[in-house]
């Protein structure tokens, strides 16, 4: 695959976690407004889970520069996907035991992807892999 795929790829990988952060962030002022949730709560959702989840989107985008190894472009399909799906299932994170639940396994996944962009290898995509899916099984069986 060529690098300008891979990087389309990253990129769409990327906005899944952005668009996730944001859903997060907006259903979180959401309860605030609606008393379901403190400020200070709500601080601790912007503080500890939407900067980092942003910082770690923007580390999962790729360039030229970034070293491309042996099935990368099957790595990156497989990690899309499966990101997909966990965009899918935190679509279901609405109250505030399912935010400060979920968004958790988000985070460990957008990390572990993190580290598998910066430092591609087989291990960092299993690592990364078996993290994405963890977290869709961990939401999907939440409730809320």
């Amino acid at each position: 695959m060529e690098t300008e795929e891979l990087v389309k790829k990253s990129i769409a990988i990327s906005n899944a976690f952005d668009a996730m952060a944001t859903r997060i962030f907006e259903q979180a002022k959401s309860l605030l407004k609606q008393g379901d949730i403190a400020y200070p709560e709500y601080k601790q959702v912007m503080d500890n889970y939407y900067l980092p989840l942003m910082n770690y989107s923007s580390k999962i985008l790729m360039d030229s520069s970034n070293q491309i190894i042996d099935n990368m472009d099957q790595y990156l399909t497989e990690i899309e996907e499966a990101t997909n799906r966990l965009n899918k299932v935190s679509e279901d994170l609405k109250t505030a035991e399912g935010i400060f639940s979920g968004v958790t396994f988000v985070l460990a996944a957008a990390a572990s992807i993190a580290t598998f962009a910066t430092a591609p290898s087989k291990n960092t995509f299993i690592s990364a892999f078996s993290m994405v899916k963890q977290a869709v099984k961990s939401i999907g069986g939440m409730e809320g």
